[in-house]
């Protein structure tokens, strides 16, 4: 099982199907959503991002409508994994599983987020750590996103296991981990620098993992091409780029010449467009992939 996914977030709040439908089509149709809709739905996506879906959380929100009643329900799920991973991981992967989940929101303030073990430790490699990996991956709380050798179908050919990142599973708690004063930025739309980029690339991993899709990404050898996520569609692959602001997207037009790649995603936190095969959605459409 899954925390809730933000359409479910939404039907707890009480917005029916009906309302929903209605921005299905805007996916791929390339017209602007009302401004009215689009302002509104911001809204429900920035109450989603401070409290995530875990089942708790999400009562606890209904039942006060109050941020720090929200935050203390976090911690104490936070706290209560970290007891999870000293009672239930192996011994030999104890303090391990917990360094590694307790460095997850540091490595995603990295420039290009890749795990990296000296964050760790000094001197530690991929092998010391890789049971607490799938511990972790095996418990629900996070889930690694693998780099390919190239954005070719099929994707999973293409892996490299050696280089990844790690997204939490539930968005709330990401937040919940880096203070109850961001909870405050998010919702004033204050963000900046990296840890706003942390955030929404977590946002969108949030999306696909509670839709039960592969997390992969993509950057070249030389770093000077980079798309956060890939998918797979009619046999063939969907780049995903998310920007902090409605900024030039020139990894995504250069993957787009590819003409083996029939369209791709901009999620920004603007309205929608559609430019030749780039479709720019506002992020909470992620919610239909």
């Amino acid at each position: 099982m899954f925390a809730l996914d933000f359409e479910e977030f939404l039907w707890a709040l009480g917005v029916n199907d009906e309302s929903i439908g209605i921005l299905r089509p805007y996916l791929t149709n390339g017209e602007r959503i009302p401004d009215a809709i689009n302002k509104k739905m911001f809204e429900y996506l920035r109450i989603y991002m401070i409290t995530g879906g875990m089942p708790a959380v999400v009562n606890k929100y209904l039942e006060t409508h109050n941020f720090k009643d929200v935050d203390d329900e976090q911690n104490t799920i936070l706290s209560d994994y970290r007891v999870d991973i000293a009672s239930y991981a192996d011994a030999s992967d104890r303090i391990k599983a917990k360094a590694c989940f307790d460095s997850v929101p540091r490595q995603l303030l990295k420039d290009n987020h890749k795990f990296q073990y000296k964050v760790l430790r000094k001197g530690s490699t991929a092998s010391d750590y890789m049971n607490s990996f799938d511990w972790l991956e095996g418990a629900g709380l996070i889930t690694r996103c693998y780099n390919v050798t190239a954005p070719i179908f099929p994707i999973k050919g293409y892996i490299d296991n050696d280089k990844f990142r790690v997204y939490m599973n539930d968005i709330g708690l990401l937040i919940a981990a880096y203070g109850y004063q961001t909870k405050a930025a998010v919702f004033g739309g204050q963000l900046y620098g990296n840890i706003k980029g942390a955030i929404y690339e977590n946002l969108i991993a949030d999306f696909l993992i509670k839709k039960q899709l592969p997390l992969i990404y993509y950057v070249n050898q030389k770093g000077t091409l980079e798309i956060e996520f890939l998918l797979e569609k009619d046999s063939a692959v969907i780049p995903v780029e998310v920007k902090t602001g409605n900024t030039a997207t020139a990894y995504l037009n250069n993957t787009l010449k590819d003409e083996h790649i029939p369209f791709g995603y901009k999620f920004i936190t603007g309205n929608a467009g559609r430019t030749e095969k780039k479709v720019t959605l506002p992020l909470y459409m992620a919610m239909f992939l």
